[in-house]
């Protein structure tokens, strides 16, 4: 009995003795995330490191974390906090196992961007003006459409002042620094390298990317052609995907005045080599109807639209590269204000990108393809808004197909290469019916096939610690083939053919740029160059109909040139960046809506090069992040663009160039500080014209939006938000009737964001 009384009394010790070893050996590392002065910051990603173990977590609503290790706290533990807007911080855990993680705003300067050069490159070593705006600057708008988030770039222009909830997305073209803009967009819009305007008629579909995807936006103002050849007249707007190495699930959803629930996912996960991801989204509205009371009449009714978008992707990486393949499919459908005027369209994308280290650089490549189905009804309006008649019905089929390969050196501290080329081909038709008293009278169809390649190459030279300059060009060949235009008399049954004559061309895009730091607050930036725009099919040989507006295709367009450049002053003081940009363009050529006729009923117009317009202006921005917890930018653009030239029409000479105000002005602010945030973002633009003969002016425009946020754990957030809450109606067209924006609107909605890193805790 004695000996089973020993052995139980040496076996309680031994167990108490395993469970005190076990305590002891557990240990838990403790701290606090905050800003530089002071206040605490949530959602910060901290993770614990000893040797070839690490543990991550998120910071909570009051900054604090806690994460369990083995073993004992002894030298050689580390922590690394980062969080959006600041710069990584990495530092010594003391034995004690307590920390405070201090982060301090990252200087927007040293942010790396990729528009501006096909490659990485900081900010603050750009001559070029860039604008960035992250994912959180785009979720913090009180509009969930991505066009109205990027007007806060004072420079940035779509062809008409309604968004792309209300507006036909055939005038949902972007430029910038007074260029104009058309139907057919004068700015390249880039998804993650592949292009996202229309291959048939060059205009944008700013919602075929799900909002969740986004990681963030570029913007580079000025001719980019010897990068991006056509299409790039004004500049480069790229989107860049989500990764799921940052967020693994994102859901967002909102519903609001008008009718209108929308919402956008984002799912992604690695599995070491291999990562998957999909994304998608989708919304519908009611709308409003455009047209004031004054002039309403019966067959007005609101401006409605509905889309739906998906993105999947599956990627793998190895040794010294990657590769990944994804797909895309778009479908929007539209309500254009009377009963008769509907369109609708369907789009299906693959894509693939590839990467590869080289010769101490980078080599990568991309290939596209997409096609897609375009439908649209027109009508004739009676002068008293009482009846519609039926006029046309398109169908518009296009497909492309292209790709590029690039080499760049990036990684190089003196001197940056970049080299490469990239091709694409796009067919499509213009295939119609045409009506005249309700009944159908003909058939036509109108297209061909636009071939073109392009060769580029850029040399990035840092010439001592305070001068960097650049020089890059591009050489560019297109064709238009296998045009043709045909009809047939349904009353008679004759057809009648026209074969266009193939037409081929080419140009060459050089560009030069030079940054001189004065010192390490101020520099000179300097760029210029020589930029084209290839007339796309539609504007070829597609004619459209808007209110009693019909504007006639013209095959016989030539390509818009553009020559100019900019100068400015970069500042950074007291944690400030300040811009001042001057900058200059001739545009030769330009592609015009040029008025034929006039008639109470009918307005005619056709598209032709309009001779010569030169823009010329000012912008000024100023901004600051993170600064005790308030973030802002302002903006402001003053443009004087004119018709210079135009041999066929001596009286547009001196008219102001259509849809560019003489003044833009913009505004952001945000606040955030532990559980709450508010933000605004505000934009004012002056009288600007809607026709060549500036005879119907708009006036002056604002619009104010909002958002408040409460922030919860486990990445949590709801929030309400305003829109117009001016509730200013500004007018967006006279087509000669008038056409107005919508009013104050409102939404509220809950948005859930999980790191990866929580899975793994």
């Amino acid at each position: 009995m004695r000996k089973v009384h020993s052995l139980v009394v040496r076996s309680a010790i031994l167990v108490a003795a395993l469970f005190i070893c076990a305590v002891a050996s557990a240990e838990t590392i403790r701290g606090v995330v905050v800003d530089a002065s002071g206040a605490v910051i949530s959602g910060a990603k901290v993770e614990v490191m000893h040797g070839s173990m690490s543990k991550s977590a998120s910071s909570a609503a009051d900054g604090t974390f806690a994460i369990d290790v083995p073993g004992a706290i002894a030298t050689g533990w580390k922590v690394r906090v980062s969080a959006v807007g600041f710069a990584d911080v990495e530092v010594a855990i003391p034995g004690s196992g307590q920390v405070t993680v201090q982060l301090r705003a990252k200087d927007a300067g040293q942010v790396i961007a990729v528009s501006a050069r096909r490659s990485e490159a900081a900010v603050n070593e750009t001559a070029e003006s860039l604008t960035l705006m992250d994912a959180e600057v785009l979720r913090q708008s009180g509009s969930f459409v991505l066009d109205n988030q990027l007007r806060q770039a004072p420079g940035f222009n779509l062809f008409r002042r309604s968004d792309s909830l209300s507006a036909n997305p055939t005038s949902q073209g972007v430029s910038f620094r007074g260029i104009g803009a058309s139907g057919a967009s004068r700015t390249l819009v880039l998804n993650d390298g592949v292009p996202l305007n229309d291959p048939f008629g060059g205009w944008v579909y700013w919602d075929r990317v799900p909002r969740a995807a986004m990681e963030h936006v570029e913007l580079l103002q000025g001719g980019a052609s010897e990068l991006y050849g056509s299409t790039a007249l004004s500049g480069v707007i790229e989107v860049f995907p989500q990764k799921p190495a940052n967020e693994w699930l994102v859901l967002e959803s909102s519903g609001g005045t008008r009718t209108t629930p929308e919402g956008s996912a984002f799912l992604g996960k690695d599995f070491g080599k291999w990562t998957l991801s999909g994304s998608g989204g989708g919304y519908s509205t009611d709308g409003f109807i455009a047209t004031p009371n004054s002039v309403r009449g019966l067959v007005d009714t609101p401006v409605a639209s509905r889309d739906s978008n998906a993105m999947a992707s599956i990627g793998r990486t190895y040794s010294s590269g990657s590769i990944d393949l994804s797909g895309m499919y778009f479908h929007e459908s539209r309500d254009n204000g009377t009963p008769i005027q509907t369109n609708d369209t369907n789009i299906g994308e693959g894509d693939a990108r590839w990467t590869q280290s080289f010769k101490g650089g980078v080599l990568s490549g991309t290939l596209f393809g997409s096609g897609q189905s375009y439908n649209q009804s027109f009508s004739s309006v009676a002068a008293n808004r009482n009846s519609e008649s039926l006029t046309r019905l398109q169908h518009v089929p296009a497909q492309r197909i292209g790709g590029g390969l690039q080499w760049s050196n990036s990684a190089a501290r003196r001197q940056q290469w970049t080299f490469g080329g990239d091709a694409q081909n796009v067919r499509g038709f213009s295939l119609e019916e045409g009506f005249a008293a309700g009944n159908a009278t003909v058939k036509t169809s109108a297209g061909g096939t636009q071939h073109s390649f392009g060769f580029f190459a850029q040399d990035t030279i840092r010439a001592g610690t305070r001068l960097i300059f650049g020089l890059g060009a591009r050489v560019d060949h297109w064709a238009n083939v296998n045009a043709t235009s045909a009809s047939k008399s349904l009353s008679t049954g004759v057809v009648t053919a026209t074969p266009f004559a193939d037409k081929d061309y080419n140009f060459v895009s050089p560009h030069a740029s030079m940054l001189v730091r004065l010192n390490d607050a101020l520099a000179l930036t300097f760029a210029g160059s020589r930029a084209f725009r290839a007339p796309t099919l539609n504007e070829l040989y597609r004619s459209f109909r808007l209110g009693n507006v019909l504007t006639n295709a013209n095959d016989a367009l030539r390509a818009e040139q553009l020559y100019g450049g900019e100068g400015g002053l970069v500042a950074n003081v007291q944690r400030v960046r300040f811009r001042a940009t001057g900058f200059a363009y001739q545009v030769l050529d330009p592609v015009a809506n040029v008025t034929l006729s006039s008639t109470p009923a009918l307005i005619t117009r056709q598209r032709q090069n309009l001779g010569e317009t030169a823009s010329r202006g000012l912008e000024l921005s100023a901004g600051s992040e993170n600064f005790s917890h308030l973030s802002w930018n302002v903006g402001y653009q003053y443009t004087h663009a004119t018709v210079q030239d135009f041999p066929a029409d001596l009286s547009l000479v001196g008219k102001r160039v259509p849809q560019v105000p003489a003044h833009a002005f913009t505004f952001q602010a945000a606040w955030n500080a532990r559980e709450w945030s508010v933000s605004a973002q505000g934009r004012a633009s002056g009288n600007q014209f809607d026709d060549d003969q500036n005879a119907f002016a708009l006036g002056r425009a604002f619009s104010l939006d909002a958002m408040l946020s409460k922030h919860f754990s486990r990445g949590v957030t709801v929030f309400v938000a305003g829109t117009n809450l001016t509730n200013d109606r500004e007018l967006t067209a006279l087509t000669p009737n008038p056409q107005i924006g919508a009013g104050i609107g409102g939404r509220v909605g809950v948005r859930v964001a999980l790191p990866q890193r929580d899975i793994h805790d």
